[in-house]
Formats: C-alpha cells, structure tokens, sequence
C-alpha cells in the first residue's frame, strides 16, 4: 500500500502525513490522528526513542523526498485480519537513509518507513479504537527500529515483534 498513489483524501496531525480513501467501521480520520499522536507521545516524548527519519531525497530513498516534513501513513483496504504494518523500502517516501539525523549515534543503516493501517477496524474482536490504539502503538515502535537501522531480515524476529508490544 506504500507503494500506492496517494488516495483522494489527505489531512495531517502534528508528526504525521495521512492518505486515505474510505474510513469506515465507526471511526473517523480524526481518530486516527488522535491515536497516532497519542502514541507519539507516549514513545518519543515520553520514552525519549528517536523520530524516525524522513527521506530528504537525493540519492536516499530513491531521489524522492518527503514534502510533508511528517511520517507518512496510509489508511486503506487491507483485507480481514490484517490490522496494519511499516514498510522500510518500496513505497513512496521510504527507504535508505543510512544515519538517522533524530539520534546522537551515527547510524549506518537507518530506513526511512510508511506506516499502512487498515481502513476498517470494527471487524476486530478488541472494538475499533481498542485495535486502532494497540496497532499505532505496536506498529509505530516498528518505525522508530527502522530509524535505528536494525530491520533487516537477519533481525530475530522474537525480539524485533516482541519488543514492539504494548
């Protein structure tokens, strides 16, 4: 869905960029706002994790730079039982960046990520908000790994999922 052309509708919150077509199942596009600034902070105010890069363009990211200055996030169709996920590469505005500018480490393998929640989350067994609140919190975490530079297919997945419940 990253990789997607943005959708007909767009709107955006403080950090984040959103891109959608429907919203249905109870919830608006204000929720999703709320949840994922709920979220942001909660794990970079709060915790003090880093931002995660967004790709400035150039050679990173494939020569296409993030002109929100927020994370993006697509809302969409993404079937039953699939609640959400962050994608490293692949999709618009996401890719390599190497050093992510958000920490004081020098990173060699940050990624700038797309988030994709689904458009419908009233078919989950925990309630619409319940599940829209537990996914950006879980997958936001995934995000903020990417900007650590540590997603790669080597990751154990045990610590790589486990680390990001809520």
């Amino acid at each position: 869905v990253c990789g997607e052309e943005d959708n007909a509708n767009s709107g955006n919150s403080a950090n984040f960029q959103f891109n959608y077509g429907t919203i249905s199942g109870g919830l608006s596009l204000d929720s999703y706002k709320t949840s994922l600034e709920q979220t942001f902070a909660v794990e970079v105010t709060g915790f003090g994790w880093a931002k995660p890069p967004l790709c400035t363009g150039g050679a990173t990211c494939g020569g296409v730079a993030n002109p929100f200055g927020r994370y993006p996030v697509q809302i969409a169709d993404l079937g039953a039982g699939l609640y959400g996920y962050v994608s490293g590469g692949g999709g618009n505005y996401t890719g390599f960046i190497g050093d992510n500018p958000n920490t004081a480490a020098a990173e060699t393998a940050a990624f700038a990520s797309c988030m994709a929640l689904n458009q419908d989350f009233s078919q989950f067994p925990e309630g619409a908000q319940a599940a829209l609140d537990a996914t950006t919190a879980h997958e936001f975490v995934h995000s903020i790994q990417f900007g650590y530079g540590d997603p790669s297919p080597f990751e154990d997945d045990m610590w790589y999922e486990s680390s990001a419940s809520a």
